[in-house]
């Protein structure tokens, strides 16, 4: 007779926990587990915190991972238990994600551009230190990323399955909802996540880059919100964030946050969603934003967060400066600057730099004033705007045309991701030493991507680093066999004129076929452009990127509908157009 085991199978029973415990009693349980963890992990990349802020910024992420990994377990189980509904976007997410690792791996330790902000960021994330210039919400994503994957790379994963996600979405929402069956038209569709310049941004471990993402994800859930039937409570969940993000991240982004209570309000009037809904959403995205910013305000000190403030004028100020000083009449507005920034040296301006690199290297700013000081500097600044209203549109204007031709980020900065090559490091001196005033000031402004390097030990080296030159010069649309030479491909890839010009072109469409809400919407991007023109602190492709791949998703987008309808698109999906159920 076959003896029968007197306890139950292990395996059945851990199937049977499984499915009798509920979903969110499940995720916190995963979450409980992966925290535990990570507590042994973390050490591989943390140090201990030093008594004071980094303590606390310490607790804060324990509790921010933990809280974030419940729902990342909780989508996760969703997805599992639902995978038959989304096994598209699993599939597509899957391959995209891959492609982004094999770079990865071409890249490594991928994009990192430097000198400063994101090896200081990593740097000081290992601290539990939180870098402000940057924002402290990139701050608190490195920290978070180096919790679930300890070590320095693990920013650039995270923010690759981050992408993956958010692109595997957007291009199966747009299949689905243009109805676009042919291959053609879907291949066509393709094109935008594809292009060199996207992959280069997926490899960069920079706010501008998921900054984007999260804008781009924020329209789309905005028009479909105002266009669809109804949106997903999850659907619901991630425009709230993407707000919460858009307006936040980036100082230009306070247009999102007005953007978003005109649109909740829109909502309401026009009963697509209840009060209460709109009324709450409303409250949660002012709330965020206002514990946000006070956040972003407290991680900075005084003279800090007015510099980071000061700099965004740094480049209209010195020919405005320079104009004004011609007249005698702008003595009293002089004078309220110069308790700011040296207004001799700007006028003198010794070594010919731009106003951002004579606020970094002239030894322009001071130190030593007040708020009150502050605050008459920029009621100084904004009347010299509007008395010479050309010379700041000369200015900034230039600074935008020197962006459409040759990109900072495409020249100096991205010299530094061959900073990895331990032989190219003397060469990289002599490439810039002209930018400084001596080798020394030289060595120190580069010393946190050194100590960087240095910090993250062989994990952070090349697997070959001619490989990985040549991969980025080829995203880059650099010549292969000469790394600072341009092709005329990088001026066709990365030119921003084109992307530009076709969502404008798409708006008007939308004006023609009269769906006025949508085109108010996407015309947001456009006053987010202006604003940057105006305030950027140089010529960075990078301050442009959301433009870049939301122009080319809408133009590829165009091509693909007239493929497959063979006629000009009414571009609002024909299921989306006549529902006006409310949002539960």
């Amino acid at each position: 007779m076959k003896k029968t085991s007197q306890h139950p199978n292990r395996l059945s029973s851990l199937k049977k926990f499984f499915s009798k415990t509920k979903d969110y009693d499940l995720a916190i349980i995963l979450s409980i587990i992966n925290s535990l963890i990570s507590i042994p992990l973390s050490s591989l990349i943390f140090l201990p915190p030093e008594d004071g802020i980094p303590k606390r910024n310490k607790l804060l992420v324990d509790i921010l991972f933990f809280v974030i990994m419940i729902f990342v377990y909780r989508g996760l189980i969703f997805i599992i238990k639902n995978r038959h509904k989304y096994r598209k976007y699993i599939r597509f997410a899957l391959i995209y994600f891959a492609i982004l690792m094999v770079l990865l791996l071409l890249t490594w330790p991928g994009i990192w551009r430097g000198p400063y902000d994101e090896f200081i960021i990593a740097s000081d994330a290992k601290r539990y230190i939180i870098y402000g210039w940057q924002h402290s919400l990139f701050s608190l994503f490195y920290m978070l990323c180096f919790k679930l994957i300890p070590f320095f790379n693990g920013v650039l994963i995270v923010q690759c399955i981050i992408i993956s996600i958010i692109t595997s979405y957007l291009y199966n929402q747009l299949v689905q909802g243009f109805k676009l069956q042919k291959l053609l038209p879907k291949t066509l569709l393709l094109i935008p996540f594809l292009l060199p310049p996207v992959f280069d941004y997926a490899l960069y471990p920079l706010r501008p880059t998921l900054y984007s993402y999260s804008v781009i994800l924020m329209l789309y859930l905005m028009i479909k919100g105002i266009s669809a039937q109804k949106l997903s409570k999850s659907e619901h969940i991630f425009l709230i964030i993407s707000f919460i993000i858009s307006s936040t991240l980036r100082s230009e982004g306070i247009v999102f946050l007005l953007v978003a209570i005109v649109y909740y309000l829109y909502l309401f009037i026009r009963k697509r969603i209840s009060a209460k809904i709109s009324i709450y959403s409303t409250i949660i995205i002012l709330l965020c934003s206002f514990f946000i910013n006070a956040f972003q305000a407290s991680t900075l000190d005084a003279n800090s967060g007015y510099g980071y403030k000061v700099l965004s004028t740094a480049n209209n100020l010195l020919p405005l400066v320079q104009t004004a000083a011609k007249d005698e009449s702008n003595t009293e507005l002089l004078s309220s600057i110069d308790k700011v920034m040296d207004v001799e040296t700007i006028i003198k301006n010794p070594n010919d730099l731009n106003g951002t690199n004579l606020f970094f290297f002239g030894n322009v700013h001071k130190s030593d004033y007040s708020h009150a000081e502050y605050l008459d500097f920029m009621k100084s600044f904004l009347l010299l705007c509007l008395k010479y209203p050309s010379v700041v549109a000369k200015q900034s204007l230039g600074q935008f045309a020197q962006t459409i031709v040759t990109s900072t980020t495409l020249n100096d900065a991205t010299a530094y991701t061959r900073y990895f090559d331990d032989d190219y490091y003397q060469e990289l001196l002599s490439y810039n030493l002209n930018h400084y005033n001596n080798l020394e000031q030289l060595r120190q402004s580069l010393a946190p991507t050194r100590l960087f390097i240095e910090d993250g030990g062989n994990i952070m080296q090349p697997i070959n680093v001619n490989l990985r030159n040549a991969t980025i010069a080829f995203l880059e649309g650099r010549a292969l066999d000469n790394y600072a030479q341009f092709t005329p491909l990088s001026y066709v890839l990365w030119n921003i004129i084109l992307p530009l010009l076709s969502i404008i072109f798409i708006i008007v469409i939308l004006l023609i076929k009269k769906h006025i809400a949508i085109a108010l919407i996407l015309s947001t991007i456009l006053i987010k452009t202006a604003i940057v023109i105006f305030t950027a602190p140089g010529d960075y492709h990078m301050y442009y990127y959301a433009e870049y791949l939301l122009g080319y998703i809408l133009l590829f987008l165009f091509l693909a509908y007239l493929t497959n309808h063979q006629k000009t698109p009414s571009l609002l999906p024909k299921r989306i157009q006549s529902s006006h159920k409310h949002i539960r």
